[in-house]
C-alpha cells in the first residue's frame, strides 16, 4: 500500500512539473485566496482589539470638593457601587490624583510649574466609575443626578465623562463593513480557486490521455488511475498553505511596529504574532482543511466528468 501511494505521489508530481506554468497560476490564485481570508482574520482581530481598547477608556470622573473627606468619599462609592449598572469604582486619593494629572500634562511646562509653586495640593478625592455596558454609563450619570443622590450632590465638585459610543458604533459599523466585504472577496476567491483546480486537473487528464489509455489496456484499477490527479490537487492546496504560511509571519514581523502604534500603546503587551503563533492550529489548521477539501471536491468533479474509468 505504502508503495502504491508513493507510485502515485510521484505520478502527482510529474504531472505537477509537465504542467508547470499552469500549476504556478493555480498556485498563485490559491495562495491569493488564503492571504486574502489571513488578511480579513488580521483586521478583525484590530477592530475588535481597537474596540475594546475605547471600551476600556470610557469612565466617570467624579471630582469631589477638597473639604470631603476619606470616610464621607467612600460612602458616596457605596452608593454608586450599589446600582445595578455600575461594575466599578475606583477610589483616587488626592495625591495620587495629582500625580496622574501631572503624568497626562508633562509636557505642559507652564502647568505643571504652577502646580509646584502652590503650597497645597488643588485636587480633592475622585471617584472613577465603569459601567458593565457603554449604554448604562448615561443610566449612571442620570441616578447620580436624580433625588436618591441628592444628599451627596453638594459634595461633587464636578463631572467629567468621555463618551466614546458614538466612536464604538462607527467601528463596530466599520468592522461589519470589512467583515462583509471580506467574506464576500474570500468567497469569489475561492470559487475561482475551485474553478482553477477544476481546470488544472481537466488539462491533466487532457495531457495525459494516451498515457491513461494505456493503464487501462494494462489493467490497471479505477483508483490508480484517479489517484494521481486527485493528489496532485491535494497537492496545490499543501504547496499554498505552506507558501502563506512563509509569506505571513514576516509580513507580521514587518508591520508590527505600525499596528502596535495604530492600535495604541493601551492595548499593552499586545503582538499579532504572537497572536498567530498561539491560534496557530486554529487560524492555520482549519485554513488547511478548508483548502484541502475544495481541492478534492474540485478535482473529484474533474475526474468524474473527464476521466471515464
Amino acid at each position: 500500500m505504502l508503495i502504491s501511494f508513493a507510485r502515485l505521489l510521484k505520478i502527482a508530481f510529474q504531472n505537477f512539473y509537465r504542467n508547470i506554468w499552469l500549476s504556478i497560476v493555480t498556485l498563485t490564485i490559491v495562495v491569493l485566496s488564503l492571504i486574502l481570508i489571513n488578511v480579513l482574520i488580521i483586521l478583525s482581530i484590530f477592530t475588535n482589539t481597537a474596540i475594546n481598547t475605547v471600551k476600556e477608556k470610557v469612565d466617570i470622573s467624579i471630582y469631589l470638593k477638597p473639604n470631603i473627606v476619606e470616610d464621607q468619599a467612600y460612602a458616596f462609592k457605596a452608593k454608586i457601587e450599589s446600582l445595578p449598572q455600575t461594575k466599578e469604582v475606583e477610589y483616587v486619593s488626592p495625591d495620587l490624583a495629582l500625580k496622574r494629572f501631572k503624568e497626562r500634562h508633562q509636557k505642559n511646562d507652564t502647568l505643571i510649574e504652577s502646580l509646584n509653586e502652590l503650597e497645597e495640593n488643588p485636587l480633592g478625592i475622585t471617584l472613577v466609575v465603569r459601567a458593565k455596558a457603554i449604554d448604562d454609563y448615561p443610566l449612571i450619570l442620570e441616578k447620580i443626578e436624580g433625588k436618591n443622590f441628592s444628599e451627596y450632590s453638594n459634595w461633587i465638585a464636578d463631572k467629567d465623562f468621555n463618551n466614546y459610543k458614538i466612536i464604538i458604533e462607527k467601528l463596530n459599523s466599520t468592522a461589519k463593513k470589512i467583515n462583509t466585504v471580506g467574506l464576500a472577496a474570500s468567497a469569489i476567491f475561492l470559487f475561482i480557486t475551485v474553478l482553477i483546480i477544476f481546470n488544472t486537473i481537466r488539462v491533466a487528464i487532457y495531457t495525459h490521455k494516451e498515457e491513461i489509455e494505456i493503464m487501462r489496456l494494462v489493467g490497471a484499477t479505477s483508483k490508480f488511475i484517479n489517484g494521481p490527479f486527485l493528489v496532485e490537487s491535494v497537492l496545490y492546496g499543501l504547496l499554498s498553505w505552506a507558501i502563506v504560511i512563509i509569506i505571513m509571519f514576516p509580513i507580521l514581523n514587518l508591520f508590527e511596529p505600525y499596528l502596535r502604534e495604530f492600535i495604541g500603546t493601551s492595548t499593552g503587551n499586545f503582538s499579532i504574532t504572537e497572536y498567530f503563533n498561539a491560534n496557530f492550529i486554529k487560524i492555520f489548521g482549519l485554513q488547511l482543511l478548508l483548502i484541502v477539501m475544495l481541492s478534492i471536491i474540485s478535482s473529484g468533479i474533474a475526474v468524474r466528468k473527464y476521466l471515464k474509468v
